[in-house]
Parts: structure tokens; sequence; C-alpha cells
């Protein structure tokens, strides 16, 4: 502790100097010492020092200190010194004449009390050396004052020292005073500052972070030690409820226009400046600069704003409420005048608990709509909620209202249901703008509410802009029987000026054109470009989950998968639960389509309970189904029969997740060995797609659900008749559909026809990104080849089809007998041989013949012998029979990747 207070001197040597002024020496002469300090540096701490050292000796000490609630009253602090004498007749005499005097008495009674209180100061001096130490000497009082002053010069040549400790914060009471102090003769000034870092350390010791804490407290000795207590549990510093009161009690050890600017400063925050304090206060800019350089120096204020936040809330806590109000409003006029951001309007007004005037209702619409752009959903909330409160426009409280529901909507759809009561009312009494109508309905439909939908939908005849392009589209793909209720516009723009126009319209079209399976190459780069081209934060919702949509539609699956991923990032961490939500959904059918079971799952689960069911709507079906064929395909049986008794809301099969929905119920009828049953299912999807247009096998392959079902029935002919139908819509592009139905077709065919079909298959999904639906297909061909008699061939596409499949975790039927021997170690010198020779390599390994080779390769089969010449020889092996069966297992992505929408 001893330590502790030495820091509070600027160094040692004002220290040994201080010590040397107030040691007493029987006949040395009067001495003054002067300690000066802002609030907190120590000055009591020394004063306290002091007076324990010299009391050790044979020295009589008077104290006293001085209170700002007493300045006004006269010889208070000769009174509290007095006390501090021998009990005598003579002082007691004394002091009642300081109680009983003032100053109105008259020049006369003045004196007698400064003669009185002389002589028996002298008196004591006579006795012995004698120290009066007056501790806040900024707070004396008048009468106090000047018979100190006159004491002290007519006690020259007696032992009597004079120490004044002062803040140089606070203002003087009386200036006299302290000028007098420093003409007295033999006078010392001890100047405190605050703490280094150094300082800090040492007080500290090693359990708190010194930096963190000396940037918070500027080295205040009073706030380090606040610190300190609030962080004794704690390994880092720890701002609390005695670092708020050390705060208060600084700031009321200076004075009230001390105390006014600091709350002025407390309520301006990040946007104070001197120019708007002295505005906000209305006094001279000098005074606040004065004030703000006081303040900085106690270590409360840094660059004209509280170091601490905490610091902040305490004053602002401690604070009248009407005043604080008062004072906020006040804030967000003037910041008005001045241009400033809406968002800092608004803040002042939202603290201010009303905005009055007719321009606040605009700033907190203004502030809400950046807010939720930028994912600050609380705080657009307030806003609004102020915003209506305060608006006695009913045109304009509708539309604060239709922006709440749309912010809402963003945490918890569920709870923005609150405000569709009153929205309905405001749009059938006219009250909603085209693009607040719009923000309605997309509320309903999300939730189903398809006859309030239309209803509102009938408010947007007569109108035309690029939002209400984007609804009409996205209608033809969400909710197909409502799109005919918004007419086209009449202007008819071609399709190179239509896609040209804001983000989403152009997401929207894309979407659209692709499940009506209109897309051509400019459809996936414009979604690509949308994507690439825009920062994930900048991206409206709408927007990129269209775009999302349209490259998984398009099986365009590593390219979604990065993208979902990109936005995800910046909605996990804005915390946009509803956003979150949909994101995860839709990634998680990304990996059920690329065979990542385990992902799907986990992705499918969180979706799920990352809003409660309530707040779903009709989008539930989505990662519903997504979970129930992800559980099918791992042969979790149980799973997904519970999941097809989750309850869906009675318009789902209005939309297009209902689509998605009877596919995998049609899936579950299927597994449980329910073939009429799916039958219905995959049917009622394909009469849907096909009365709606959306008749693109990507969404929701039904024909191939049907024809299985129709395979297990017996109906081999209808079944191929679906799966070609299936097959003439979907080209190449399309990777991964073409690649699963050529699959399904082969097991119609006889056995050459099956093994052409299959080779194809293999071909499209080695490069598609769908890892089971590759290992299916391959699993099929080496089955086939086991059949042709090509028992080597066959080994090898059935392990490497279990090898892939074991990867993605679901289950394929047990390899044949002939298939089951292990694979030779793959040597070493595979590393040696170069892309081109490896991709020869590998299909060569698989059992495909060099003009199969070619083919796959668009190569001619002279490269192809110049290739395996080289790998031989590389490898060391003769013939192809000779190559490590293993090599085939290596990778299952050796083929170019097929032509793509993207070219």
């Amino acid at each position: 502790m001893q330590n502790l207070r030495h820091t509070r001197l600027q160094d040692s040597q004002a220290l040994s100097t201080a010590l040397a002024c107030i040691a007493m020496d029987p006949h040395g002469p009067t001495s003054t010492v002067i300690v000066e300090g802002t609030v907190g540096s120590g000055k009591t701490t020394l004063l306290q020092t002091t007076m324990e050292q010299v009391s050790a000796g044979d020295v009589q000490v008077l104290n006293a200190t001085c209170s700002q609630l007493e300045q006004d009253q006269q010889y208070t602090v000769l009174r509290e010194l007095l006390r501090c004498l021998r009990p005598s007749a003579e002082t007691a005499d004394v002091v009642r004449r300081c109680t009983e005097t003032t100053m109105v008495d008259g020049e006369r009674n003045a004196v007698g009390v400064h003669e009185d209180f002389f002589t028996v100061v002298r008196a004591a001096a006579d006795e012995g050396p004698l120290v009066v130490v007056i501790d806040d000497a900024q707070h004396i009082d008048f009468g106090s004052a000047r018979c100190l002053l006159q004491t002290a010069r007519r006690l020259r040549s007696a032992s009597f020292t004079l120490i004044v400790a002062q803040s140089t914060v606070a203002p003087p009471n009386h200036p006299f005073f302290h000028h007098e102090l420093f003409r007295q003769p033999n006078s010392r000034t001890i100047r405190l500052g605050l703490l280094s870092e150094q300082d800090v350390r040492a007080m500290l010791g090693d359990d708190l972070d010194p930096a963190a804490t000396h940037q918070a407290t500027a080295g205040n000795p009073l706030l380090v030690r606040a610190v300190i207590e609030d962080s004794v549990a704690s390994a880092q510093p720890v701002f609390g409820a005695q670092y708020a009161r050390a705060v208060l009690g600084a700031l009321h050890r200076t004075s009230e226009d001390m105390i006014r600017l600091a709350r002025g400063v407390a309520v301006l925050g990040y946007t104070s400046s001197p120019a708007l304090l002295a505005r906000l206060l209305d006094v001279e800019p000098t005074a606040v600069d004065r004030a703000l350089t006081c303040l900085t120096s106690a270590g409360l204020l840094n660059g004209g704003r509280f170091r601490q936040v905490r610091a902040r809330t305490a004053v602002l806590d401690h604070m009248p409420a009407d005043e604080r109000a008062a004072l906020h409003l006040r804030a967000a006029e003037l910041l008005h005048d001045d241009g400033a951001p809406a968002r800092a309007q608004a803040e002042h007004l939202i603290a201010a608990g009303t905005a009055p005037h007719s321009w606040a209702i605009d700033v907190l619409q203004t502030a809400a709509h950046h807010a939720a752009t930028g994912q600050d959903v609380e705080f657009a909330e307030r806003s609004l909620e102020l915003a209506v409160w305060s608006s006695k426009d009913e045109r304009q409280r509708a539309t604060c209202k239709v922006l709440m529901l749309e912010v809402a909507w963003r945490t918890d759809p569920s709870r923005a249901d609150l405000h569709v009561p009153g929205m309905m009312a405001a749009l059938r009494a006219g009250r909603l703008e085209p693009d607040h109508i719009m923000a309605l309905i997309k509320h309903l439909l999300w939730h189903g509410r398809v006859s309030k939908a239309a209803e509102a939908i009938t408010k947007l005849r007569g109108h035309d802009s690029p939002g209400l392009r984007a609804l009409r589209l996205s209608l033809t793909h969400t909710y197909p029987p409502l799109a005919p209720l918004l007419p086209a516009p009449q202007d008819n723009d071609d399709e190179h000026s239509l896609s040209t126009l804001d983000l989403q319209l152009t997401a929207a079209k894309g979407l659209a054109d692709l499940l009506a399976n209109k897309a051509d190459h400019t459809t996936i780069i414009a979604a690509k470009h949308i994507l690439r081209s825009c920062p994930p934060d900048e991206l409206t919702f709408e927007t990129a989950r269209l775009s999302l949509l349209a490259l998984m539609y398009a099986d365009q699956l590593t390219e979604a998968a990065l993208r979902c991923d990109q936005l995800l990032e910046v909605a996990t961490h804005d915390h946009v639960a509803t956003w979150r939500a949909t994101l995860l959904a839709i990634r998680a059918e990304i990996a059920l389509r690329s065979g990542d079971l385990t992902t799907a799952e986990r992705l499918a689960k969180s979706a799920m309970t990352e809003l409660p069911r309530s707040s779903w709507g009709v989008a539930i079906a989505f990662p519903l189904s997504c979970l129930m064929l992800t559980q099918l395909a791992l042969g979790r049986l149980e799973e997904a029969a519970e999941l097809a008794d989750v309850p869906i809301p009675i318009t789902l099969l209005q939309s297009r997740h209902g689509l998605t929905y009877l596919y995998a119920r049609g899936q579950y009828h299927l597994a449980m060995q329910s073939p009429k049953a799916a039958l219905d299912d995959f049917r009622h999807c394909g009469d849907l797609m096909r009365s709606w247009k959306l008749d693109m096998p990507t969404l929701a392959p039904w024909r191939a659900g049907a024809a299985e079902a129709l395979l297990r029935l017996g109906n081999e002919a209808e079944a191929k008749r679906l799966l070609k139908e299936q097959l003439d819509l979907v080209s190449d592009a399309y990777p991964r559909a073409r690649g699963a139905t050529l699959r399904l077709l082969a097991a119609s065919e006889d056995l050459t026809e099956r093994r052409q079909h299959l080779v194809k298959a293999v071909e499209l999904l080695s490069g598609s990104g769908d890892r089971l639906e590759f290992a299916r297909a391959m699993h099929d061909l080496g089955t086939a080849h086991g059949r042709l008699g090509e028992s080597r061939r066959a080994r090898l596409q059935t392990q490497l089809a279990h090898s892939v499949a074991k990867q993605c975790g679901a289950p394929l039927p047990a390899p044949a007998q002939d298939s089951e021997a292990t694979p030779e170690p793959v040597t070493e010198r595979i590393a040696a041989l170069t892309n081109a020779e490896r991709r020869v390599a590998v299909l060569a390994a698989r059992g495909h013949t060099n003009r199969e080779i070619a083919e796959q390769l668009f190569v001619t089969q002279s490269t192809v012998e110049q290739h395996l010449t080289k790998v031989f020889r590389k490898l060391d092996v003769k013939q192809r029979e000779e190559l490590p069966i293993g090599l085939g297992l290596r990778s299952y992505d050796v083929a170019p990747e097929p032509q793509s929408l993207t070219g």
C-alpha cells in the first residue's frame, strides 16, 4: 500500500521535496505547501500519508476538509481546525464566536474572530511544531480563507506549516485565496499527475491487464482502485458498480457547470463535438473547451468522449429523467439542422422517447430502413415503434406498421403476424403504397394465407415497377394459381431489357425461366454474376435466395454451395434468424443433391430448429422434404416416418413447396413398400407441375419416382415411357438430372443397351457433383459388366461405387461374389504421372477400352495410346490388366465436365 501511495506523485523527486517541506524543525520558518491535482489523483492520500508521518513525532496537526455544500457558510473550516486542538476554554470560546459570527455582522466582528483564532494558533505553535492541513481547498469559505492567510503571514517566525490541497478541475470558490498562497514565502507546489501504465501495472500485479485498465482510466488512481474492486473475481478488467460510483464521485467533486457538461457529453455520445456541446448546453465555446480539458486531465474523457462506455451509462442513469429526455430531443433537433445521418438523429429521438416534429417520423423511417438493411433488426423495430406512437397521420402510421412487419419477419415470422390485422385494415382503407402491399403479400404467402394474399394482390392492378414485375415472376413459380391475378405490364419489354432491370427482377426472371424449362446459358451466367459481384452483406434476402435456387436447380452445385456458405457467414454474424434458417435449408438441399448425406442431415435439422415450427409457414416443406429424403437415403425409415407425420399447412399444395413435399412423401411410400401410394403422390406432383408449367425435372423428378413405382407394380412399358419423356426434358447441360434418368432407364433396357446408358450416366454424373448418384450408376454399371462376363471391370467399378457410397454414408447392395477381391496397393509411382496421363490411367484401370477413353476425354485414340505407353513405363507394367486396381478408386471425377449452361 505504501508503494501505491507513492505512485500518486509525479516522481520520487517530488515526494522527497514534499517531505523536506514539512519536516518539522522547532526553529524553522513558516512554510506553505500547495498540492495540486485533478480529481482522484491522490491528493487526499498524500495528505493522509503526510499527517501519519509528522504525527509520529512531537507535532500537532490540525486538519479540515472543505465541502462544496458549506462553501457559502462562514468559518466552517476554522471551526473544524479548532476542534483538533486540545480542549480548553479559550478554544471553545473561539469556536462559539466562529459559529455565531457572520460576515454581515460587520468588519469589526470579523477582525475579532481572526484575532482570537490567531491567538489560539500561536499558543499552539509556541508549544511545538504545528501543521495545518486543508483538503479540497477550492471549496473554502471566505472567512476561513481570509483568516488563514492572515495567520500564515503573521506566524512567519514560528514553527508553522500550512499544507493545502486543491483540485485543478473545480474552479476555486475564492480565487484570491489561491493566488495569495502562491505568494507566501517558502511556498512549495507539488503537482500530482496521473499514473503511467507502469504505475498501473504495479498496482494491479499480475491479475489484470494493465494496458486495458490504463486505457479505460488514463491512470486516474480513483478509477484504477474501482476497477480493482470490480475485478476481484475476473481475470479481465471489469467496469462495474464500483467504477460507476467512482466516475460519479469524481464528477461531483468538480462543479455544477462541469457536471452539466459531462451530462451533455454523455447524451451526445459518439456525435459529441465541442461546437455541438456548446449549442446543446447554450454556453460559450471557450467554456466548453476549458471543461473538456479538465475532464480529459481527470481521465474521464478522451477525444471529447467518455473513455469507457460504462462511465457514459453511469452519467446517463444518474441524470433526472426529464433533463435527459430534454437534452436528447434538443440533440436530435441540432443534428437534424446540421443534416446528420438519420441513424444519429433517430438514436436521440428514441432516447428522448418522443418524436414531436413532422420531420422526425421521416427520420425514424429512414433510420429503420438502413438498420434493417444492415441487419440491425432491434434498432429498426425501436425506431418504427416510436414512429407509430408519435405519428398522427394514419397513412404514415400504416406505412410504419408495414415496415415493422417486414423487420419483425427477419427474426421471427410468427411474431410479425401481430401486425397483420392492422395491415389488412390499412389495405382495405387504401392507406398502403404498392411497395408496402408487396411486403404484406410476401408475409401472407410465407404463412400460406392465400385468400388474404389474393385480396392484397388485386390492389396492385394498374401499377408497374421492377419490384412488381419481380413479384409477378415469383408468383409464377411460388404460388402459380395467384399469378393470373397480377396481369403482365402492358409494355412488352424484350427479354434483354427485362433482364437488365434491378437485381431482384433479374434473379426472379432467371429462376422463373429455369423452372419453366426456358433457360439458356445467360440465365445461369446472370445468377452467378449476381452472387459473385455483389458483396454478401449487400445482397437482399430475396435476390440472394432466388439466385441460389437458380444455381441449384441448374445442377451448378459446387458454385451454389460456395455462394451459400458465404451468405451463411453474414447471416450468422448478423443473427437474422429467418434469413439464416432459409439459407441453412437451401444449403442442406445442395448437400443432399451432392450426395453429402451427413451434412444434409445436420443442416436440415439446424434449419428446422433455427425458427419455431409456427414461424416457418408453408416454407417448412423445404427443409422437411430435404430431411425426409436424406433419412431415406441413409436407410433410417423410422426417422423418415416421423417426418412424414409432421402436420403441414393446408395451403401447402398451392405453392411450389408442395411439389417437393409430394415428391419426398412419394419416395417415403416407395421405401415403405407402398408403390401405389407412392405413384399417387408422384402423379399428383406431376399434375401440378404440368398445370403450373413448372415441369422441370431438376425441381422434382416426379417421372423418375413414378417410374420406380410402376416398375414395382409390373408396368414396365409406362415406366419406360415416363423416363424417356423425362430424358427429353433435360439435356447434357443438366448432368445430374440427365445422368440419374439414364441410370433408371437402363434398368428397363436389355443388357447391351443398359451398358450404354450406364456408361453415359457415369460420364455425366462424374462431373455433376452428386457423389451418391455417381456411386449408384457406377454400381449398376459394374453389375452390368459382371453379367456380361467382364469380371475384372465389374470388380473395379463395384469397388469404386462402394468406396464413394461409403463416403456419402449411404448403403448400396452388397457387391457380387466375384467383385470382392481386395485391390492391389497403389504404387507411389502414380505421383509421377502427369494430369493427362493420370486421367487416362484411371479410366484404363476401370476397364475402359482405348476408344471409350478417347470418347470420354475428347482426344484421339493415338493420344490415348501414347499416354498409356508412358503410364506403363512409369508404373513398370506391360499391359492394362496389370494396372493397379486401386488406381481406379483414387478419383471418380476424371472425365472433363460436360457441357453446361455457362458454356
